[in-house]
């Protein structure tokens, strides 16, 4: 939108407003989209406006500019500034989109509405006093995770964010491959080839950018990139993407150097293990047959667990404790496993003996108690008949 001037005022009805409603950029070029003014006179009639004349002329009922050119709470920065546009419309409603945007960007799910109510209640001046700032709105989600919320610790993750435009995602990709190479911790040209999509390459990227340039920290300042990123929970993003996220849970994050480094930086051996697991099974088709030979690599007790993800997979290719797949071994039942099965064989035996017993005294007794009536009849008899 911009002004007019000139012939253009002969044409249109709407003027530029005065509300900057958001900023964005389209072929290179930076603009600001404006709230637009429908207070234009009619040249024509006084006292009235093109809009009102074009509305009844048509016989409709109108827009709500004013409600048009409210800021949307699913659109505005996650930041203060984005906070206090929504606060100055004092509405829980409307502050309610907002705080469930911010727990999403926390790596959280709003699960409960009613708690979700109450607390965007307490920061939409709607009512009650703020109970603080977008600083201590943050501090309370992020540092309380409230119950009214589901979170993700584990496989939260710095994705795209879908509502972003594309010309500024693309900027945004490329922002963060450029600092990403200055520091010399990735290289973009190793994105996989099966990460080659839009949404997929932006997954991968900004995922690797907050682990290794933000160490995981301040998902709202390190993982918004203009609004082209959030930090998300798997359940938000599993739906689009399941295998260019980058995160320190080995049952999900991507099976590459980069997924490879961000669980071996967790420093826990189980994780490693759960990883090297799951890489034998959907690469190798492979299956452990020897649990504790798995515990000794994932822990590096010998020093011989690779730092390289490639090295990972020559290790595992000539394993000797792992058996189907590639190797064509014969799997056997593992020692603690045969053993559980020998326990349940065993007790499931004893408990049918039990039972056997307890049938056969039942029985006992119940012939005792049929035989005990006849005697007490006859015991009767002689005393019928001296009677």
């Amino acid at each position: 939108s911009y002004w007019k001037g000139g012939t253009e005022l002969d044409f249109g009805m709407l003027g530029l407003g005065k509300t900057a409603l958001l900023d964005f950029t389209a072929n290179g070029m930076k603009y600001t989209a404006w709230c637009l003014d429908n207070h234009v006179p009619d040249p024509h009639q006084q006292g009235t406006t093109l809009v009102k004349q074009v509305t009844q002329a048509y016989n409709g009922d109108g827009y709500d500019f004013d409600g048009a050119c409210l800021f949307d709470p699913g659109k505005v920065p996650i930041t203060d500034d984005g906070y206090k546009r929504i606060l100055a419309q004092k509405s829980t409603a409307r502050m309610m989109k907002f705080v469930k945007r911010v727990v999403g960007h926390l790596g959280g799910v709003a699960v409960d509405q009613s708690g979700l109510e109450a607390f965007a209640a307490g920061y939409s001046d709607e009512a009650v006093p703020p109970a603080g700032d977008f600083t201590s709105m943050v501090g309370v989600l992020a540092g309380t995770h409230p119950k009214w919320a589901s979170w993700d610790t584990l496989s939260s993750a710095c994705v795209v964010d879908h509502g972003a435009l594309p010309q500024a995602l693309e900027e945004a990709v490329d922002y963060a491959c450029r600092t990403m190479q200055d520091l010399q911790t990735f290289n973009c040209a190793d994105v996989p080839q099966e990460c080659n999509e839009t949404s997929t390459r932006a997954d991968y990227v900004f995922s690797v950018y907050y682990i290794d340039v933000a160490k995981g920290v301040e998902p709202l300042q390190n993982c918004l990139f203009g609004g082209s990123a959030q930090y998300a929970p798997r359940e938000t993003y599993k739906s689009w993407d399941s295998s260019c996220v980058i995160t320190q849970d080995p049952g999900s994050t991507a099976l590459t150097q980069q997924g490879y480094d961000a669980v071996l930086h967790t420093l826990d051996s189980d994780k490693v293990a759960g990883l090297i697991t799951r890489v034998l099974s959907e690469r190798l088709h492979e299956h452990v047959s020897d649990t504790s030979a798995l515990k000794r690599l994932a822990s590096n007790q010998s020093a011989s667990l690779p730092q390289s993800f490639k090295q990972l997979m020559l290790v595992l290719r000539n394993a000797s404790w792992t058996c189907g797949g590639e190797t064509h071994r014969t799997c056997s039942p593992d020692l603690p496993q045969a053993d559980a099965w020998i326990w349940l064989a065993l007790a499931t035996a004893i408990g049918v003996v039990i039972v056997v017993l307890l049938y056969f005294i039942w029985k006992q007794r119940q012939r005792q108690r049929r035989g005990r009536v006849p005697l007490v009849a006859e015991s009767r008899r002689p005393t019928q008949e001296l009677q």
